[in-house]
Protein backbone atom coordinates (compact mmCIF):
# COMPACT_ATOMS: atom_id res chain seq x y z
CA UNK A 1 0.00 0.00 0.00
CA UNK A 2 1.09 3.56 -1.23
CA UNK A 3 -0.83 6.63 0.09
CA UNK A 4 -0.39 10.52 0.75
CA UNK A 5 -2.48 12.13 3.00
CA UNK A 6 -2.80 15.81 4.35
CA UNK A 7 -5.01 17.72 7.08
CA UNK A 8 -5.41 21.04 7.95
CA UNK A 9 -7.43 21.97 11.06
CA UNK A 10 -8.59 25.20 12.05
CA UNK A 11 -10.19 26.18 15.59
CA UNK A 12 -12.18 29.40 16.15
CA UNK A 13 -13.60 30.68 19.35
CA UNK A 14 -16.05 32.97 20.52
CA UNK A 15 -16.66 33.55 24.37
CA UNK A 16 -18.75 36.45 26.38
CA UNK A 17 -19.42 36.62 29.50
CA UNK A 18 -22.57 39.25 30.85
CA UNK A 19 -24.47 39.33 34.37
CA UNK A 20 -27.35 40.75 35.48
CA UNK A 21 -30.05 39.16 33.85
CA UNK A 22 -33.22 41.30 34.03
CA UNK A 23 -35.92 37.73 34.36
CA UNK A 24 -35.37 34.08 35.63
CA UNK A 25 -34.87 31.68 32.48
CA UNK A 26 -33.69 34.81 29.85
CA UNK A 27 -30.44 33.20 29.32
CA UNK A 28 -29.68 35.28 26.32
CA UNK A 29 -26.80 37.53 26.00
CA UNK A 30 -28.93 40.37 25.49
CA UNK A 31 -30.72 40.38 28.38
CA UNK A 32 -28.30 40.82 30.25
CA UNK A 33 -27.43 44.66 31.49
CA UNK A 34 -24.07 44.48 32.67
CA UNK A 35 -21.60 43.50 29.79
CA UNK A 36 -18.04 42.30 31.14
CA UNK A 37 -15.95 40.54 28.54
CA UNK A 38 -15.65 39.08 25.27
CA UNK A 39 -12.84 37.44 23.28
CA UNK A 40 -12.27 35.86 19.92
CA UNK A 41 -9.29 33.45 19.43
CA UNK A 42 -7.85 31.24 15.93
CA UNK A 43 -5.46 28.79 15.57
CA UNK A 44 -4.73 26.06 12.45
CA UNK A 45 -2.03 23.82 12.20
CA UNK A 46 -1.53 21.27 9.08
CA UNK A 47 0.16 17.79 8.30
CA UNK A 48 1.36 16.82 5.64
CA UNK A 49 2.67 12.73 5.14
CA UNK A 50 3.58 9.75 2.82
CA UNK A 51 3.37 6.23 3.58
CA UNK A 52 4.06 2.69 2.14
CA UNK A 53 3.37 -0.31 3.90
CA UNK A 54 3.89 -4.36 3.05
CA UNK A 55 2.87 -7.56 4.27
CA UNK A 56 4.24 -11.01 3.58
CA UNK A 57 3.05 -14.47 4.76
CA UNK A 58 4.18 -17.43 3.70
CA UNK A 59 3.22 -21.27 4.65
CA UNK A 60 0.68 -19.81 7.81
CA UNK A 61 4.18 -19.74 9.49
CA UNK A 62 5.96 -16.63 8.90
CA UNK A 63 5.26 -13.45 8.60
CA UNK A 64 6.49 -10.10 7.61
CA UNK A 65 5.17 -6.52 8.04
CA UNK A 66 7.00 -3.27 6.67
CA UNK A 67 6.03 0.02 7.24
CA UNK A 68 7.38 3.63 6.36
CA UNK A 69 6.27 7.18 6.77
CA UNK A 70 7.60 10.62 6.00
CA UNK A 71 5.44 13.60 8.01
CA UNK A 72 5.55 17.06 8.23
CA UNK A 73 3.57 19.20 10.75
CA UNK A 74 3.26 23.14 10.68
CA UNK A 75 4.22 23.02 14.82
CA UNK A 76 8.00 22.69 14.65
CA UNK A 77 10.39 24.77 13.27
CA UNK A 78 10.60 25.55 9.72
CA UNK A 79 13.88 23.86 8.65
CA UNK A 80 12.86 20.49 10.38
CA UNK A 81 9.54 19.80 10.22
CA UNK A 82 9.94 16.55 8.11
CA UNK A 83 11.03 13.51 9.69
CA UNK A 84 11.23 9.94 8.75
CA UNK A 85 9.36 6.56 10.64
CA UNK A 86 9.57 3.18 9.88
CA UNK A 87 8.67 -0.19 11.50
CA UNK A 88 9.29 -3.75 10.64
CA UNK A 89 7.74 -6.89 12.56
CA UNK A 90 7.77 -10.74 12.30
CA UNK A 91 6.00 -13.69 13.99
CA UNK A 92 6.85 -17.69 13.56
CA UNK A 93 3.94 -19.61 14.06
CA UNK A 94 6.19 -22.83 15.88
CA UNK A 95 2.58 -24.63 16.06
CA UNK A 96 2.36 -24.67 12.50
CA UNK A 97 6.00 -26.51 12.26
CA UNK A 98 6.07 -30.37 11.45
CA UNK A 99 8.22 -30.96 14.25
CA UNK A 100 4.88 -29.81 16.29
CA UNK A 101 3.28 -32.36 14.79
CA UNK A 102 2.73 -34.59 17.97
CA UNK A 103 2.60 -32.06 20.42
CA UNK A 104 -1.46 -32.38 20.39
CA UNK A 105 -1.34 -30.30 23.80
CA UNK A 106 -0.11 -27.16 21.77
CA UNK A 107 -2.77 -25.46 20.06
CA UNK A 108 -1.28 -22.41 19.38
CA UNK A 109 3.04 -21.21 19.91
CA UNK A 110 3.79 -18.04 18.67
CA UNK A 111 6.95 -15.98 18.50
CA UNK A 112 6.92 -12.60 17.61
CA UNK A 113 9.11 -9.13 17.83
CA UNK A 114 8.91 -5.25 15.82
CA UNK A 115 10.97 -2.20 15.93
CA UNK A 116 10.34 1.17 14.53
CA UNK A 117 10.64 4.89 15.19
CA UNK A 118 7.02 6.68 15.46
CA UNK A 119 7.05 10.63 15.90
CA UNK A 120 4.79 12.61 18.43
CA UNK A 121 3.50 16.19 17.77
CA UNK A 122 1.33 16.58 20.36
CA UNK A 123 2.32 20.27 21.43
CA UNK A 124 0.75 23.82 20.39
CA UNK A 125 0.10 25.16 17.13
CA UNK A 126 3.18 27.91 17.05
CA UNK A 127 4.95 26.41 19.75
CA UNK A 128 8.14 26.59 17.26
CA UNK A 129 7.64 30.64 17.01
CA UNK A 130 8.51 34.06 19.06
CA UNK A 131 4.88 35.32 20.23
CA UNK A 132 3.67 38.35 21.81
CA UNK A 133 0.30 38.09 23.27
CA UNK A 134 -2.22 40.70 23.83
CA UNK A 135 -4.39 41.71 26.72
CA UNK A 136 -1.62 43.96 27.98
CA UNK A 137 -3.57 47.07 27.58
CA UNK A 138 -3.09 50.51 29.28
CA UNK A 139 -4.78 53.97 29.57
CA UNK A 140 -6.98 52.77 26.34
CA UNK A 141 -3.90 51.54 24.61
CA UNK A 142 -3.59 48.24 23.57
CA UNK A 143 -0.84 46.98 24.80
CA UNK A 144 1.52 43.54 23.62
CA UNK A 145 3.96 41.57 25.99
CA UNK A 146 6.49 38.77 25.13
CA UNK A 147 5.70 35.76 25.70
CA UNK A 148 7.03 32.44 23.64
CA UNK A 149 10.99 32.55 23.21
CA UNK A 150 11.37 31.52 19.10
CA UNK A 151 13.18 27.88 18.38
CA UNK A 152 13.69 27.37 14.81
CA UNK A 153 15.43 23.95 15.69
CA UNK A 154 12.65 22.07 17.32
CA UNK A 155 11.48 19.02 16.18
CA UNK A 156 9.56 16.08 16.75
CA UNK A 157 10.11 13.61 19.40
CA UNK A 158 10.97 10.16 18.48
CA UNK A 159 9.99 7.40 20.01
CA UNK A 160 11.20 3.91 19.49
CA UNK A 161 9.70 0.80 20.75
CA UNK A 162 11.02 -2.69 20.68
CA UNK A 163 9.22 -5.82 21.70
CA UNK A 164 9.50 -9.49 21.75
CA UNK A 165 6.76 -11.86 22.53
CA UNK A 166 5.09 -15.66 23.02
CA UNK A 167 1.31 -16.35 23.04
CA UNK A 168 0.55 -20.09 23.24
CA UNK A 169 -2.64 -21.96 23.95
CA UNK A 170 -2.24 -25.58 25.88
CA UNK A 171 -5.36 -27.24 25.26
CA UNK A 172 -7.70 -24.18 25.23
CA UNK A 173 -7.10 -24.70 29.12
CA UNK A 174 -4.18 -22.34 29.46
CA UNK A 175 -3.71 -19.24 27.02
CA UNK A 176 -1.39 -15.97 27.86
CA UNK A 177 1.43 -14.10 26.58
CA UNK A 178 4.48 -12.93 27.89
CA UNK A 179 6.41 -10.08 26.35
CA UNK A 180 9.14 -7.68 26.94
CA UNK A 181 9.55 -3.93 25.77
CA UNK A 182 12.11 -1.39 25.40
CA UNK A 183 10.73 1.47 24.64
CA UNK A 184 13.35 4.80 23.99
CA UNK A 185 12.77 7.98 23.11
CA UNK A 186 15.00 10.69 21.93
CA UNK A 187 14.72 14.32 21.19
CA UNK A 188 12.29 14.58 24.23
CA UNK A 189 10.34 17.33 23.85
CA UNK A 190 10.40 19.41 26.90
CA UNK A 191 10.01 23.20 28.67
CA UNK A 192 13.52 24.01 29.68
CA UNK A 193 13.45 26.41 32.67
CA UNK A 194 15.17 29.69 32.11
CA UNK A 195 15.63 33.35 33.33
CA UNK A 196 12.26 35.63 33.61
CA UNK A 197 14.38 38.83 32.85
CA UNK A 198 12.53 38.48 29.69
CA UNK A 199 9.26 38.53 31.24
CA UNK A 200 9.07 34.18 30.20
CA UNK A 201 10.06 31.15 32.66
CA UNK A 202 10.81 28.90 30.19
CA UNK A 203 10.81 27.52 26.56
CA UNK A 204 10.13 24.14 24.67
CA UNK A 205 13.06 22.24 23.39
CA UNK A 206 14.14 18.96 22.87
CA UNK A 207 16.32 18.09 25.46
CA UNK A 208 17.73 14.23 25.55
CA UNK A 209 16.92 11.35 26.19
CA UNK A 210 15.17 8.25 27.81
CA UNK A 211 13.49 4.92 27.87
CA UNK A 212 10.85 2.67 29.81
CA UNK A 213 11.47 -1.01 29.35
CA UNK A 214 9.79 -4.11 31.63
CA UNK A 215 7.31 -6.78 31.07
CA UNK A 216 4.06 -7.57 30.34
CA UNK A 217 2.18 -11.18 31.62
CA UNK A 218 -1.21 -11.90 30.21
CA UNK A 219 -2.42 -15.93 31.71
CA UNK A 220 -6.25 -16.72 30.92
CA UNK A 221 -6.81 -20.49 32.96
CA UNK A 222 -9.85 -22.72 32.60
CA UNK A 223 -9.25 -24.10 36.23
CA UNK A 224 -12.88 -26.33 36.64
CA UNK A 225 -14.95 -27.02 33.30
CA UNK A 226 -18.16 -28.81 33.56
CA UNK A 227 -20.62 -27.71 31.36
CA UNK A 228 -23.35 -29.04 32.73
CA UNK A 229 -22.20 -28.07 35.96
CA UNK A 230 -19.41 -25.89 37.92
CA UNK A 231 -17.50 -23.68 35.56
CA UNK A 232 -14.41 -21.72 37.44
CA UNK A 233 -11.90 -19.36 34.90
CA UNK A 234 -9.42 -17.04 35.89
CA UNK A 235 -7.59 -13.74 34.25
CA UNK A 236 -4.58 -12.68 35.35
CA UNK A 237 -2.20 -9.91 34.03
CA UNK A 238 0.90 -8.33 35.17
CA UNK A 239 3.16 -5.26 34.00
CA UNK A 240 6.34 -3.40 35.23
CA UNK A 241 7.90 -0.53 34.23
CA UNK A 242 11.17 0.95 34.40
CA UNK A 243 11.72 4.60 33.22
CA UNK A 244 15.22 6.09 33.06
CA UNK A 245 16.47 9.47 31.62
CA UNK A 246 19.30 8.45 29.49
CA UNK A 247 20.69 11.84 27.99
CA UNK A 248 19.94 15.86 28.78
CA UNK A 249 20.98 19.23 27.01
CA UNK A 250 24.63 19.42 28.46
CA UNK A 251 24.13 16.58 31.07
CA UNK A 252 22.72 19.06 33.18
CA UNK A 253 19.88 18.35 35.78
CA UNK A 254 16.65 20.20 35.18
CA UNK A 255 14.46 21.06 39.07
CA UNK A 256 10.71 21.26 37.27
CA UNK A 257 8.67 22.08 40.71
CA UNK A 258 8.25 18.94 42.76
CA UNK A 259 10.60 16.95 39.99
CA UNK A 260 14.39 16.31 39.30
CA UNK A 261 15.25 15.07 36.47
CA UNK A 262 18.75 13.93 35.68
CA UNK A 263 20.68 11.28 33.78
CA UNK A 264 20.40 8.18 34.90
CA UNK A 265 17.47 8.35 37.11
CA UNK A 266 13.39 8.51 37.06
CA UNK A 267 11.48 11.05 34.97
CA UNK A 268 8.93 11.78 37.71
CA UNK A 269 11.18 11.41 40.92
CA UNK A 270 10.27 13.88 43.46
CA UNK A 271 12.34 16.66 44.80
CA UNK A 272 11.64 18.14 48.09
CA UNK A 273 12.66 18.55 51.56
CA UNK A 274 11.98 16.01 53.76
CA UNK A 275 9.76 16.45 56.62
CA UNK A 276 10.67 15.21 60.02
CA UNK A 277 7.90 15.69 62.41
CA UNK A 278 7.02 17.75 65.51
CA UNK A 279 9.40 19.10 67.44
CA UNK A 280 8.45 17.51 71.12
CA UNK A 281 9.33 20.02 72.91
CA UNK A 282 7.76 23.10 71.08
CA UNK A 283 5.86 21.86 68.54
CA UNK A 284 7.06 23.35 65.66
CA UNK A 285 7.59 21.41 62.55
CA UNK A 286 10.60 20.15 61.38
CA UNK A 287 12.72 19.33 58.26
CA UNK A 288 16.06 17.69 57.82
CA UNK A 289 18.54 19.63 56.44
CA UNK A 290 19.78 17.51 53.92
CA UNK A 291 19.40 13.82 51.94
CA UNK A 292 21.54 12.39 55.17
CA UNK A 293 18.62 12.77 57.39
CA UNK A 294 20.59 13.27 60.57
CA UNK A 295 20.11 16.96 61.48
CA UNK A 296 16.71 18.96 61.23
CA UNK A 297 15.67 22.24 61.66
CA UNK A 298 12.87 24.37 62.43
CA UNK A 299 13.45 26.78 59.66
CA UNK A 300 11.89 25.78 56.19
CA UNK A 301 14.59 28.12 54.47
CA UNK A 302 17.45 25.82 55.61
CA UNK A 303 15.92 22.54 54.64
CA UNK A 304 17.26 21.11 51.65
CA UNK A 305 15.66 19.38 49.06
CA UNK A 306 16.84 16.14 48.08
CA UNK A 307 14.87 12.98 45.93
CA UNK A 308 12.35 11.31 47.69
CA UNK A 309 11.25 8.50 45.04
CA UNK A 310 9.08 8.07 41.90
CA UNK A 311 5.46 8.71 41.19
CA UNK A 312 5.60 5.54 38.72
CA UNK A 313 4.74 2.40 40.26
CA UNK A 314 7.24 -0.76 39.96
CA UNK A 315 4.03 -2.90 38.60
CA UNK A 316 0.35 -3.20 38.56
CA UNK A 317 -1.46 -6.21 38.07
CA UNK A 318 -5.26 -7.31 37.98
CA UNK A 319 -6.62 -10.89 38.97
CA UNK A 320 -10.24 -11.91 38.25
CA UNK A 321 -11.91 -14.47 39.11
CA UNK A 322 -15.36 -16.16 37.70
CA UNK A 323 -17.52 -18.48 38.88
CA UNK A 324 -20.39 -20.20 37.25
CA UNK A 325 -23.19 -22.93 37.93
CA UNK A 326 -25.98 -23.48 35.50
CA UNK A 327 -27.38 -20.10 34.93
CA UNK A 328 -25.58 -17.93 37.55
CA UNK A 329 -22.51 -16.49 37.61
CA UNK A 330 -20.18 -14.79 39.93
CA UNK A 331 -17.02 -12.84 39.10
CA UNK A 332 -14.93 -10.29 41.09
CA UNK A 333 -11.66 -8.56 40.14
CA UNK A 334 -8.84 -7.14 42.40
CA UNK A 335 -6.29 -4.46 41.22
CA UNK A 336 -2.89 -4.27 42.63
CA UNK A 337 -0.50 -0.90 42.46
CA UNK A 338 2.92 -1.43 43.99
CA UNK A 339 5.95 0.68 44.79
CA UNK A 340 4.90 4.72 43.42
CA UNK A 341 4.77 7.92 45.58
CA UNK A 342 1.70 10.12 45.38
CA UNK A 343 2.09 13.98 46.21
CA UNK A 344 -0.80 15.95 48.07
CA UNK A 345 -0.54 18.82 46.61
CA UNK A 346 -3.39 20.34 48.51
CA UNK A 347 -2.31 19.12 51.49
CA UNK A 348 -0.87 22.41 52.48
CA UNK A 349 -4.37 23.67 52.63
CA UNK A 350 -6.29 20.97 53.58
CA UNK A 351 -3.99 20.34 56.72
CA UNK A 352 -3.09 23.74 57.17
CA UNK A 353 -1.82 23.85 60.65
CA UNK A 354 -4.31 27.28 61.48
CA UNK A 355 -1.79 29.16 58.81
CA UNK A 356 -4.89 29.75 56.60
CA UNK A 357 -6.91 30.74 59.60
CA UNK A 358 -10.50 29.97 58.64
CA UNK A 359 -11.48 30.02 55.13
CA UNK A 360 -12.76 27.81 52.26
CA UNK A 361 -8.77 26.93 52.10
CA UNK A 362 -8.12 26.26 56.15
CA UNK A 363 -9.11 23.23 56.90
CA UNK A 364 -7.99 20.47 58.91
CA UNK A 365 -8.82 16.57 58.74
CA UNK A 366 -9.99 14.75 62.24
CA UNK A 367 -6.71 12.95 61.72
CA UNK A 368 -4.87 16.15 62.29
CA UNK A 369 -6.82 17.41 64.78
CA UNK A 370 -6.79 14.57 66.78
CA UNK A 371 -3.16 13.80 66.33
CA UNK A 372 -1.51 17.37 66.76
CA UNK A 373 1.10 18.62 69.16
CA UNK A 374 -0.50 19.93 72.37
CA UNK A 375 1.74 19.55 75.21
CA UNK A 376 5.85 19.26 75.91
CA UNK A 377 6.90 15.85 75.25
CA UNK A 378 4.05 14.63 72.62
CA UNK A 379 5.34 12.42 69.78
CA UNK A 380 3.64 12.96 67.23
CA UNK A 381 4.02 13.81 63.35
CA UNK A 382 1.58 16.54 63.55
CA UNK A 383 3.13 20.15 64.41
CA UNK A 384 1.15 22.28 66.76
CA UNK A 385 -1.84 24.43 65.29
CA UNK A 386 -1.54 27.94 65.58
CA UNK A 387 -3.71 30.99 64.10
CA UNK A 388 -2.11 32.32 61.32
CA UNK A 389 0.86 30.01 62.05
CA UNK A 390 3.98 31.33 60.11
CA UNK A 391 6.19 28.98 60.87
CA UNK A 392 4.41 26.42 58.84
CA UNK A 393 2.83 28.81 56.65
CA UNK A 394 1.86 28.07 53.24
CA UNK A 395 4.71 29.13 51.57
CA UNK A 396 6.73 26.18 53.20
CA UNK A 397 4.16 23.25 53.26
CA UNK A 398 5.88 21.39 50.02
CA UNK A 399 7.91 18.52 51.39
CA UNK A 400 7.72 14.93 52.36
CA UNK A 401 4.86 15.93 54.99
CA UNK A 402 2.63 15.17 52.38
CA UNK A 403 4.05 12.35 50.51
CA UNK A 404 2.79 9.05 50.53
CA UNK A 405 3.53 5.36 49.85
CA UNK A 406 1.09 5.15 46.97
CA UNK A 407 0.77 1.04 47.19
CA UNK A 408 -3.00 -0.06 46.88
CA UNK A 409 -5.02 -3.09 46.69
CA UNK A 410 -8.61 -2.32 45.00
CA UNK A 411 -11.82 -5.03 44.73
CA UNK A 412 -12.45 -3.25 41.33
CA UNK A 413 -15.68 -5.34 40.24
CA UNK A 414 -18.24 -7.83 41.66
CA UNK A 415 -20.47 -9.01 39.91
CA UNK A 416 -23.67 -11.50 40.08
CA UNK A 417 -25.53 -12.97 37.31
CA UNK A 418 -28.47 -14.78 36.48
CA UNK A 419 -29.53 -15.88 32.82
CA UNK A 420 -32.95 -17.22 32.93
CA UNK A 421 -33.70 -20.42 31.71
CA UNK A 422 -34.32 -21.10 27.73
CA UNK A 423 -38.07 -22.53 28.15
CA UNK A 424 -38.93 -19.28 30.42
CA UNK A 425 -37.60 -16.69 27.48
CA UNK A 426 -39.29 -18.77 24.56
CA UNK A 427 -42.48 -18.61 26.40
CA UNK A 428 -41.88 -14.43 26.50
CA UNK A 429 -40.22 -14.71 22.97
CA UNK A 430 -37.20 -12.70 23.41
CA UNK A 431 -33.16 -14.28 23.10
CA UNK A 432 -31.75 -13.70 26.21
CA UNK A 433 -32.53 -12.35 29.92
CA UNK A 434 -29.71 -11.61 32.22
CA UNK A 435 -30.47 -10.28 35.45
CA UNK A 436 -27.36 -8.42 37.47
CA UNK A 437 -26.46 -6.74 40.83
CA UNK A 438 -22.62 -5.33 40.27
CA UNK A 439 -20.44 -3.23 42.49
CA UNK A 440 -17.64 -1.24 41.53
CA UNK A 441 -14.36 -0.04 43.68
CA UNK A 442 -16.42 -1.85 46.91
CA UNK A 443 -12.89 -2.05 49.18
CA UNK A 444 -9.71 -0.72 49.03
CA UNK A 445 -6.94 -1.08 51.16
CA UNK A 446 -3.57 0.74 51.04
CA UNK A 447 -0.12 0.49 52.66
CA UNK A 448 0.27 3.67 54.26
CA UNK A 449 -2.36 4.43 56.72
CA UNK A 450 -1.73 8.05 56.73
CA UNK A 451 -2.95 9.04 53.15
CA UNK A 452 -6.57 10.08 53.38
CA UNK A 453 -7.16 10.53 49.48
CA UNK A 454 -7.77 8.42 46.66
CA UNK A 455 -4.54 6.74 46.01
CA UNK A 456 -5.55 6.32 42.25
CA UNK A 457 -3.85 9.49 40.60
CA UNK A 458 -2.66 10.04 37.38
CA UNK A 459 0.95 9.56 35.87
CA UNK A 460 2.63 12.35 37.75
CA UNK A 461 1.95 11.01 41.36
CA UNK A 462 -0.14 13.71 42.13
CA UNK A 463 -3.94 13.84 43.59
CA UNK A 464 -4.40 17.92 43.14
CA UNK A 465 -7.94 17.77 44.21
CA UNK A 466 -9.19 14.86 42.09
CA UNK A 467 -12.67 13.27 42.60
CA UNK A 468 -12.85 9.85 44.65
CA UNK A 469 -13.21 7.31 42.42
CA UNK A 470 -16.96 6.77 43.21
CA UNK A 471 -18.11 3.38 44.98
CA UNK A 472 -21.21 2.43 42.74
CA UNK A 473 -23.85 -0.52 43.30
CA UNK A 474 -26.00 -1.56 40.13
CA UNK A 475 -28.84 -3.54 39.39
CA UNK A 476 -29.74 -4.23 35.83
CA UNK A 477 -31.17 -6.47 33.04
CA UNK A 478 -30.17 -7.31 29.68
CA UNK A 479 -32.46 -7.93 27.14
CA UNK A 480 -32.26 -9.15 23.38
CA UNK A 481 -34.67 -9.80 20.88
Amino acid sequence: TLGQEAQKIERSSVYAYVSNYGAPGLTTLDNASVFLNATNSRTASSISSYFINASYAFGNKYYLNATGRRDGSSRFGSDVRYANFWSVGGAWNIAAEDFMENAEVVKELKLRSSYGVNGNQEIGDFASRGLYSTGADYNGQPGYVYSQQSNPGLTWEKNKPFNVGVDFNFNHRITGTIEYYNRTTTDLLFRVPISATNGITNFLANIGEMKNSGWEFALNTVNIDNPDGFTWTSNFNFTSNENEITKLQDDEAIVDGYYKREVGEDFYTFFMPGFAGADPENGDALWYTDGSETNTTNQYSEAEPYKQGSALPDFYSGLTNTLTYKNLSFSFMLYLNYGNKVYDYWGRYTNSDGSARLNDRGNMTQNIYENRWQNPGDITDVPKVVWGNSQSGLSSQHSTRFLYDGTYLRLRDVTLSYNLPENFIERIRVNNLRLYLKGNNLLTWVKDDKIEMDPEVGITGQSDLRIPISRQLLVGLDLSF
